[in-house]
Parts: C-alpha cells; structure tokens; sequence
C-alpha cells in the first residue's frame, strides 16, 4: 500500500499561491483544484487516513490562470502572486488532532496536519467541484491560514 501512494499518479491540476499584495485582506495561502484533482486528492487523503504507514505525499502544482484568479478576486484578479512546484501533504497523525501548519521553501508548499485538520482539508476539497470556498482552514491561533476557492476552470 505504501508503494501506492507513492506511485499513486494525479490527474487533473492542484493550484497554491500567495499574493505578494493586499495581504491584509490575503493573508495566507489559497487553494484550488480541478475535478479530476479533487477526486484524486479524495483519495489521496483517504489511503492517509486508512493506513498506518502512509502519511506523504508530494503532488505536482500549476501556476495559477485567471480562472483561479478571478475567484478571490483580489484587486480584480491583477493582484501579484507567487506560487511553487510542489506541494507536500504530510499526515501527522501522532500530533494533536488539530495540528495544522504551512511551511514553505524555494521548491515547495508543505502542509502538516492532525486526524480532525485531515477531514476537514477532505471536506472542503469534495465541496470544490460543488462550488463551495471562500473560507479558510486555520490554526488555533488563526495563522497557517489556507483559502479554498472554488474553480471556474471546466
């Protein structure tokens, strides 16, 4: 099972940037995915949260276009931003259920989280293709905050 994930191939496109301006009113990371995407990072999170040994996976990320843009909206969809490569979903499941935490470098995004941050990521990537977003999943402390957004992409 572990040489699945690993091996596991996703389809569709995983989008993840961070505005450069007006974060104030953007703070954090914003994220998206196409459908295909959604279903895949579905299942990703399930063999997670199924089985013991599998807690990581790196996914390949595309730069945002303007039908990521345009969502949030951030002054017009003109708003600079930076993205990455690589996004690391890394499952820790000995941490408290609601540990959760963004980091980044100049390659990737890495996200931790706990049992409860896990489902909650679950639930807001299956209300993506349903066109739910515009809320964030956050820290106790309201920092590591990460923006979902719907996307217009087809």
């Amino acid at each position: 099972m572990y040489k699945q994930l690993n091996e596991y191939k996703m389809r569709g496109k995983v989008y993840i940037w961070t505005y450069l301006e007006n974060r104030s009113n953007y703070p954090g990371f914003n994220f998206t995915a196409n459908n295909q995407a959604c279903d895949d990072l579905i299942r990703v999170l399930d063999m997670m949260s199924e089985y013991d040994f599998l807690d990581r996976k790196s996914i390949l990320l595309e730069e945002p276009t303007n039908l990521q843009l345009d969502v949030p909206n951030n002054k017009n969809g003109k708003a600079k931003w930076k993205s990455k490569n690589k996004l690391v979903l890394n499952y820790k499941r000995f941490e408290d259920d609601n540990y959760w935490e963004i980091t980044e470098n100049d390659k990737e995004f890495q996200i931790d989280f706990g049992k409860s941050k896990l489902e909650e990521l679950r639930n807001a990537i299956i209300g993506i293709p349903k066109g739910f977003g515009d809320f964030p999943i956050r820290d106790i402390q309201h920092n590591n905050i990460l923006y979902i957004w719907w996307n217009l992409e087809k």
